[in-house]
């Protein structure tokens, strides 16, 4: 970038400031810790920054065709805030990768730096480009930003002889690391001589602040980059190349599932025909209306019948995780129809956008459903009625299931079982944590078996 364009943005030297406030942030709240109060904690650090930020730019606005743009705060503070509340590990992987994308999406919407609708395949394309071209491409700012610094404070002079000495510097560092490392292969006393160099210029503490050093200055660089990305001057327009589609991956399910397939076969019927169908005839239009009005209706039947029969599969083989997921899935897959039914007799209806709404709603309802104590607890009363629990599938629930899976402690059949799981537990949870990791489910798990 020219000394000239530079200049014009030279307000952004604060955003560098406070992307390395980030970096700090993010070594302090997670180097060698696990997530917990920290994720939300640095979701609001990068909150903070975005902000102010686009107010010093005068870029924010409220306005109606920006609301869904600030709604989507309630579902991202939501998500991060389950590595506070919750300790189910699905939903931490999924939702330590929904909360960037998120806040992503929302970020671009805010600043405007889209041109497709949020709802539509074209605004994923615009995230992918700003995320992976954009946002790399603006890390090197930082390193213009110094070169301008440099020459405004030095004579042509010296600045070529700092440039050619760091060029020099660049140049003989890959070169006598291979010699050094010929040496070592050919010389063993070379060898052993070499490797007590590093102990004896720095220690091991030295060695881990530097790395700490880089990995801070790696997120602050990302950070910049892509806040620069969206804050910044927009980018010129260059061809697009088309993306290609990559395959989608097959995912396995438990085989109780198999019973939705003939209903997601229904699902693609469906929204293939709404939008393959010609209206330029509006009497077989109508009947197409019809017809796929009534494939709706029949579908639910057929959602309805296999909801009770996976129930029926749980009351005979117990409650678990991707049981739960599949009974969810079929009460999303429904939703997902009755929004098509509007789609079939209103043609502008945006079956999309309502989609995106209803995911994200699902999504975030289902992190705050608390799933391994519902399977815990609907385990539990099926063992009162049938006599029957895999109490090792039990054990392997988080700490959101603890208070449940305590009150067993004392049955006669299992309890013993159940009291050496709880004593482990209790162990464990006394180690030593920091205050980063803090959550709520484990403290209420910590409490719970400290007054057993």
């Amino acid at each position: 970038m020219e000394a000239q364009q530079l200049q014009i943005h030279r307000g952004l030297r604060w955003l560098w400031l406070g992307s390395m406030a980030i970096g700090v942030l993010s070594d302090y709240l997670f180097y060698g810790k696990a997530f917990g109060i920290s994720y939300p904690l640095f979701v609001f650090g990068l909150y903070a920054l975005f902000f102010l930020q686009a107010k010093q730019q005068s870029q924010l606005t409220f306005s109606r065709d920006q609301l869904f743009a600030w709604l989507l705060t309630v579902p991202i503070v939501l998500l991060a805030l389950t590595f506070f509340l919750y300790d189910n590990t699905l939903f931490r992987l999924l939702n330590f990768l929904a909360v960037p994308f998120l806040f992503v999406a929302q970020t671009m919407l805010l600043l405007k730096r889209h041109r497709q609708s949020w709802y539509s395949l074209g605004f994923a394309g615009e995230m992918m480009k700003t995320v992976l071209l954009y946002t790399l491409k603006y890390t090197m700012v930082p390193f213009a930003f110094l070169r301008h610094w440099l020459k405004s404070r030095m004579d042509r002079k010296k600045y070529g002889i700092a440039v050619k000495i760091l060029a020099g510097i660049g140049i003989s560092l890959p070169i006598l690391l291979v010699v050094l490392t010929l040496l070592t292969q050919a010389d063993g006393v070379f060898g052993h001589l070499l490797a007590k160099i590093p102990s004896l210029l720095f220690d091991w503490d030295s060695a881990e602040a530097l790395y700490r050093l880089v990995r801070i200055s790696l997120v602050a660089l990302l950070i910049f980059g892509y806040f620069y990305a969206v804050i910044g001057p927009k980018p010129q327009e260059v061809a697009d190349k088309l993306l290609e589609r990559s395959e989608e991956k097959r995912i396995a399910w438990d085989g109780v599932i198999l019973v939705t397939i003939l209903t997601i076969i229904n699902f693609i019927l469906l929204v293939s025909f709404m939008h393959l169908v010609s209206r330029a005839q509006p009497v077989i239009y109508k009947f197409v209306q019809a017809m796929l009005s009534l494939l709706t209706i029949c579908t639910s039947f057929m959602l309805f019948s296999a909801y009770f029969r996976l129930s029926l599969y749980e009351e005979a083989y117990g409650y678990t995780q991707t049981r739960f997921l599949a009974h969810a899935f079929m009460i999303f897959l429904f939703v997902l129809f009755m929004i098509a039914f509007l789609k079939i007799w209103r043609n502008d209806f945006s079956l999309l956008k309502y989609y995106g709404i209803a995911g994200i709603a699902a999504y975030v309802l289902l992190n705050y459903i608390q799933v391994d104590a519902v399977i815990a607890q609907n385990n539990i009363q099926r063992y009162y009625e049938t006599g029957r629990i895999d109490v090792a599938y039990l054990m392997e629930l988080s700490d959101d299931a603890i208070p449940l899976i305590a009150t067993l402690r004392e049955d006669k059949g299992i309890g013993d079982r159940i009291q050496h799981y709880l004593q482990e537990k209790r162990d464990n949870l006394q180690k030593e944590r920091s205050w980063q990791s803090f959550t709520i489910a484990r403290y209420v798990a910590k409490t719970h078996l400290q007054k057993e």
